[in-house]
């Protein structure tokens, strides 16, 4: 595999997505994007800022910062990774990362894999879904959660670690996306959920 991840997973479809969602993510190894924006944060309770501080930022309405960038690993897999930095006006900041990849299994559809450090890495498998004519494209959790053993991906069959997750992100014009984010849980219902824009500022 040669080309960017989502180029690879999405196939000829690819081609078909607006052109700020390819520069967001038409990300070769050693390529790069950046985007600013501002997002809103909504959780169901209170008390996830405390028990998922990783996850969500403690505070409603945050500026934010997404460095992407196209990476290849120690076994020349290539792979999609995210940094994302919340910048609050009294000056602190909150940051979380993920990797995309390949997912572990075969589908029938387009997917890929997100994944969470620190170890134990847990992986979430999304269909990756072109709609509106390329100008929507949603990612969308499509099976059972992964645990990595060593060198091995197993899925977690067990309801409590059954997290869903919905992003669907909208071309507005040439540089700017509408973003949505929604995690949920199998027995919980739905945790939280960001929403707001990103604008491509730098390729690199």
């Amino acid at each position: 595999m040669s080309s960017a991840l989502f180029r690879h997973a999405l196939g000829a479809q690819f081609d078909q997505l607006a052109p700020a969602l390819r520069r967001h993510y038409d990300l070769p190894p050693g390529h790069a994007v950046t985007l600013r924006g501002e997002m809103e944060v909504e959780a169901r309770w209170s008390w996830l800022h405390r028990v998922l501080p990783q996850a969500l930022p403690p505070s409603n309405r945050v500026e934010v910062v997404v460095h992407n960038a196209g990476v290849r690993d120690a076994t020349g897999e290539i792979g999609y990774e995210w940094r994302r930095t919340f910048r609050y006006p009294d000056g602190r900041t909150f940051a979380r990362y993920t990797l995309t990849r390949s997912a572990p299994i075969a589908c029938a559809f387009p997917c890929v894999m997100d994944t969470f450090p620190p170890a134990p890495v847990i992986g979430l498998v999304l269909a990756v879904l072109v709609q509106e004519g390329g100008q929507t494209l949603v990612q969308r959790t499509a099976r059972a959660p992964f645990v990595q053993l060593g060198k091995r991906w197993l899925p977690l069959l067990l309801p409590p670690a059954r997290i869903t997750v919905e992003a669907v992100e909208r071309a507005c014009d040439e540089s700017t996306i509408e973003a949505e984010v929604r995690v949920a849980h199998l027995c919980l219902g739905e945790l939280f959920a960001y929403r707001g824009w990103l604008r491509v500022v730098e390729v690199t």
